[in-house]
């Protein structure tokens, strides 16, 4: 086969790969574009690393973007499981999956964009600790929701690393100065650390669960 047949034969393949990926980015920088018309914000500072727009030291938030790689492997961890263990895994435990690969990629999102801390006060009118008390629900619903599946996995990982988010959370409402800081910063880390933990190993199983006849 030549090389532009080869390549043809792989655009007809690729189509809804394609598609797939390439649709809902470039949405995202149209989304940018009349973000930067509506707000006169410059498209630089929504397009480009922050460290360079704002010229930081390179290694700043260093610890902050080892949490957001960490979020994100642990949602990845989830829906990819949550896919391949089709027909593998029992139901509920594949839901389970799903639904914390949701609630994952909810906190990532709201690490990268402040929701908590700065868009939902000033642009929703939402203070911050309603935002957080509205977090801690779906994450006891979830638990609720999941308790007969949690209690058959190792779930103290799970109990640290919520308990590390507790900590994380009462220093920020209520010691937000130095030094308590740091101790914010550093069990929020070590709480998705052990989150991420959790549900590779939750993950693990549901993978290594023997096929249906």
């Amino acid at each position: 086969m030549t090389i532009p047949a080869a390549i043809g034969a792989q655009l007809r393949g690729l189509r809804r790969t394609l598609l797939g990926f390439s649709l809902p980015v470039l949405g995202l920088l149209c989304g940018a574009w009349l973000l930067h018309r509506a707000t006169g914000i410059s498209i630089r500072r929504l397009t480009a690393d922050p460290a360079v727009v704002l010229r930081w030291h390179p290694l700043t938030g260093m610890l902050f973007h080892l949490g957001v790689l960490l979020w994100n492997a642990a949602a990845a961890i989830c829906f990819f499981c949550y896919s391949v263990a089709a027909g593998r895994a029992p139901r509920r435990h594949r839901t389970m999956l799903l639904a914390a690969g949701l609630l994952t990629t909810l906190l990532v999102l709201d690490d990268l964009f402040l929701f908590h801390e700065r868009l939902f006060p000033k642009y929703l009118g939402l203070p911050e600790p309603l935002t957080c008390a509205g977090y801690a629900v779906l994450v006891l619903v979830y638990l609720w929701a999941f308790r007969r599946e949690i209690l058959q996995t190792d779930f103290l990982l799970l109990a640290l690393a919520l308990g590390c988010f507790g900590v994380s959370v009462i220093c920020d409402q209520f010691f937000a100065d130095r030094p308590w800081g740091f101790l914010e910063d550093g069990a929020k880390l070590l709480g998705i650390a052990w989150w991420c933990a959790y549900f590779a190993r939750v993950g693990r199983r549901a993978l290594s669960s023997p096929a249906p006849l």
